[in-house]
């Protein structure tokens, strides 16, 4: 979670494993973030969290049987990323970048195999845009759901299964 304290480092950590322990400060954060953060394991004892730093980069730490520290993975992001793995060593980001133009200010990170492949704008064959990104979730390899605020303010969705698929609405009043 993002904590509540004016200065030093905000990102708390609570667990559970057969027992609920105390919150800590996540070990190795050394950075304030802005946002809260959003976590995904991709398989046992894996934990990947990523936020929007104080300087509105995307951060991301790790634990792998110990906390490894802060990355950054650069871009200019608004609110809450969202991320989903659909198999071990796969990681999908997407958050809400600062452009205020009319192009599409939805941007999409990846890791695979060791290795983080560059930001993209999703999709490319539309101009969609989002107020808030909602989330992202994987039900099976190769595939994920995300779900954003439309400007209009209505529940958009998009899905990847090996080829991107067109925003549709699906209706409703998200709160901004």
């Amino acid at each position: 979670v993002e904590g509540c304290n004016d200065t030093g480092i905000n990102m708390h950590h609570r667990w559970y494993d057969g027992v609920w322990h105390d919150w800590e400060v996540v070990p190795g954060m050394n950075a304030r973030i802005s946002a809260p953060p959003s976590a995904v394991s991709w398989g046992p004892n894996r934990l990947d969290i990523f936020a929007r730093g104080d300087n509105g980069d995307l951060i991301h730490n790790w634990y792998h049987g110990r906390w490894y520290g802060i990355d950054s993975q650069g871009g200019c992001i608004v609110g809450q990323p969202a991320v989903s793995s659909w198999r071990p060593g796969r990681l999908d980001i997407f958050v809400q970048t600062c452009n205020n133009d009319s192009n599409p200010n939805m941007w999409h990170k990846w890791y695979d195999n060791n290795v983080w492949r560059p930001w993209e704008q999703t999709p490319r064959q539309d101009n969609n845009r989002i107020s808030n990104m909602l989330g992202a979730v994987s039900w099976d390899n190769n595939r994920i759901d995300i779900f954003a605020r439309g400007l209009d303010g209505t529940m958009v969705h998009q899905w990847y299964d090996g080829g991107w698929g067109q925003w549709e609405s699906l209706g409703g009043g998200v709160a901004p």
